[in-house]
């Protein structure tokens, strides 16, 4: 874990799954002297301890001392660290301020698509759906994540630092949350009782939230809905955008 910036709020901000803190670095810099920001890498990412998860709130209750140490906080989780987040305000209500869902992965539909595409037998095309997580070779890795629907039309230099991340990552851990998330796993809504703020931020480049389920789980957290131009990995696409967005909502 890190922390980077001054200011008087704290932001924890949560990464998704196989990338790391240093995502969100660009971020960390455009929020400098309205926040302190704290950037955790996830159970098994980055520089924290490798382990397998039963559920997705396992990576919750690694970060709930995090949250406790640092409260009040607000909460900016991007993909799989939206989910993230949402347990996170579950388990810890009065610790937390307010929460930006950041292109959650409610959509998986572009993914298998691409994945059909690519194979004709649904075991293979179960592996291709799945494909940046079994590329070992770092030069392979950057190549298929301009074609990967979550990361294609990233920039080479991200591409990059996403398959460094990727490789970093602890394969028993990596595996474990994806068979997690295809378990029926409920998230939870809003926490009874709590007045955070919340706000669902679709990326208007990215299949992975689309309007339609965007605004029923809007709803039902009671949250703001709104979108931003950008690819699904917004803090690597759109630092600067996300920080304006994040500092005029949490303002």
């Amino acid at each position: 874990m890190e922390e980077r910036g001054t200011g008087s709020r704290t932001l924890v901000c949560l990464h998704g799954l196989g990338a790391s803190r240093d995502h969100f670095h660009r971020l960390a810099e455009n929020l400098d002297g309205d926040f302190r920001v704290v950037l955790p890498d996830l159970r098994g990412h980055g520089d924290s301890a490798a382990g397998p998860v039963e559920r997705i709130a396992d990576f919750a209750e690694d970060l709930r001392p995090i949250v406790r140490a640092a409260r009040p906080v607000a909460l900016c989780g991007l993909s799989l660290g939206a989910d993230i987040a949402r347990l996170l305000w579950s388990a810890e209500p009065e610790a937390v301020e307010a929460v930006a869902l950041v292109d959650p992965v409610l959509d998986a539909e572009s993914v298998w698509r691409w994945a059909r595409a690519r194979a004709s037998t649904p075991r293979e095309i179960s592996k291709q759906a799945v494909a940046p997580f079994r590329e070992h070779d770092f030069g392979r890795l950057v190549d298929l994540m301009a074609e990967y629907p979550l990361t294609s039309g990233l920039g080479v230099e991200d591409r990059r630092l996403n398959a460094k991340s990727h490789l970093r990552a602890n394969r028993d851990t990596v595996w474990s949350a994806l068979r997690a998330l295809g378990s029926d796993e409920r998230l939870p809504g809003r926490p009874r009782g709590s007045r955070a703020r919340a706000v669902v931020v679709r990326a208007r480049r990215s299949d992975a939230c689309p309007l339609h389920k965007a605004l029923p789980l809007a709803v039902r957290l009671r949250a703001r809905l709104t979108a931003i131009d950008s690819l699904h990995c917004v803090s690597l696409d759109a630092p600067g955008p996300l920080a304006d967005l994040l500092r005029r909502f949490l303002d």
